[in-house]
């Protein structure tokens, strides 16, 4: 064994499936791999023949945190927990890790690694998050135009707007006793520690902070983004769609010998805030579908809704928690999904054209359904306003435009897996982990 490496991830499926090709690539070049997470990936993580490792901070924090009577002091255990190091402490404490693979949403545990000089790398399973004065951040519905003057000054407004208000929003967090500013609780760490750490930090970002010049894995396909030069230390892997994740069943779930235009619904494995919100689309395509005989519908709800929870459904409509999403994206004709990238990949390695339904507008979902208009691979639509009116016009369209849809893809496809980026990639991470060029020293943040 040439040594441990740690994938410290957010506990959902979506991560954890974008992480799984990375991890059987470092197994077979000798590594071993661990997962750091919550339970609710525990299973699955082993399942793919890997170990577990729960997160020593979140046990007692994830038992407050889901009642509302206690979750200030929930975030109290939290932050506590935080500024004494408890996951380090205990990542140290049972392993001497070669590398630790943090996911950029939950980059302000990078803050105590870099202190402790512990080597990691951060990955991102969304679009390019840096600031580019050509493309918007994930954030926005924008789509730059060929004027390249109005476009550039149209972004640069964005991005003012957008850093402007992530920062106000992480100050309203700072203020109010119930609510956690993990951006100002990393600096405050910083500041304790060594303050002069604290100038490497770069806001302007799509999401969540990150260290300037550091490398980052970034898991979306590169030609799926807008147009941008990319700089070495921020790297391509994808696609990374592991297709051996799901056991191929015998077992359609359409009905094979009828000749229907054939839809599969999901809005991903996250957001279960968004309840409401999906309960109230859902009960709308099923409606509409209802209405046309022609069209075949399966819809997977999340292990959040029951599927008994919606009544007189019809036979062309059939409703699931979970379905094997590389299965039913297949064998549809369309995806309608919520713009989530591991969504849309699928679809593009499928040949799948799709109409994407921002749902949570605070993610990547509005660049994504940018990106899909963008490169003509499918249609946004609105998940909250649209009526069923304006689902029959998107439904029309797609159909209408499939052909053209599916060129577009196959071409699209094609970029992505003529440029090797995930061969390439892998190679420059081993370089990076062997040469010991990762960000782990606080007077070298650089890639070397």
């Amino acid at each position: 064994m040439k040594g441990i490496i740690i994938f410290l991830i957010l506990s959902t499926d979506s991560h954890l499936n974008a992480t799984i090709k990375l991890s059987k690539y470092l197994s077979l070049k000798g590594y071993k791999v661990i997962y750091l997470g919550d339970c609710s990936i525990k299973r699955k993580v082993i399942d793919q023949g890997f170990d577990f490792h729960q997160r020593q901070d979140l046990k007692i924090f994830n038992k407050l945190a889901n009642d509302n009577r206690y979750k200030k002091f929930s975030n109290k255990i939290f932050k506590r927990n935080f500024m004494r190091d408890t996951l380090l402490k205990d990542i140290c404490k049972n392993y001497s890790p070669k590398l630790i693979i943090v996911d950029a949403s939950l980059i302000y545990y990078t803050v105590q690694m870099v202190i402790a000089g512990i080597p990691f790398i951060t990955f991102s399973t969304k679009v390019s998050q840096d600031f580019s004065p050509y493309v918007p951040p994930f954030t926005s519905t924008y789509v730059p135009s060929e004027n390249k003057f109005t476009s550039k000054l149209t972004i640069r407004c964005i991005w003012i707007l957008s850093v402007t208000k992530k920062m106000l929003i992480e100050v309203g967090k700072y203020l109010r006793k119930d609510q956690l500013s993990m951006f100002f609780v990393s600096i405050k760490y910083l500041m304790l520690k060594n303050i002069k750490m604290i100038k490497f930090i770069d806001i302007w970002r799509s999401g969540h902070f990150g260290w300037k010049n550091a490398p980052e894995i970034i898991l979306s396909p590169r030609h799926f983004d807008f147009p941008k030069n990319f700089p070495d230390h921020k790297f391509h892997v994808g696609p990374v769609v592991d297709f051996s994740r799901e056991i191929n069943s015998s077992c359609s779930y359409f009905n094979s010998d009828c000749k229907t235009i054939k839809f599969y619904c999901a809005t991903g494995s996250y957001d279960s805030l968004y309840f409401k919100e999906r309960i109230q689309f859902f009960s709308k395509l099923i409606y509409y579908f209802g209405t046309r005989v022609e069209f075949e519908l399966i819809i997977s709800t999340g292990f959040e809704i029951n599927p008994k929870v919606f009544k007189l459904i019809p036979n062309n409509v059939k409703i699931y928690k979970d379905v094997p999403q590389l299965q039913l994206i297949k064998e549809a004709d369309f995806m309608i999904n919520h713009g989530g990238m591991q969504s849309i990949t699928e679809c593009i390695l499928f040949d799948t054209p799709m109409l994407v339904y921002p749902l949570n507008l605070n993610l990547d979902q509005n660049g994504n359904g940018s990106r899909v208009i963008y490169h003509q691979i499918g249609i946004r639509g609105d998940l909250r306003n649209s009526d069923i009116v304006d689902i029959d016009r998107d439904i029309k369209m797609v159909i209408e435009s499939k052909e053209i849809l599916k060129k577009r893809i196959v071409r699209l496809k094609n970029k992505i897996l003529v440029s090797n980026d995930f061969e390439v990639g892998m190679k420059k991470l081993l370089f990076l982990i062997e040469n010991k060029g990762t960000f782990n020293n606080v007077d070298e943040i650089s890639f070397n």
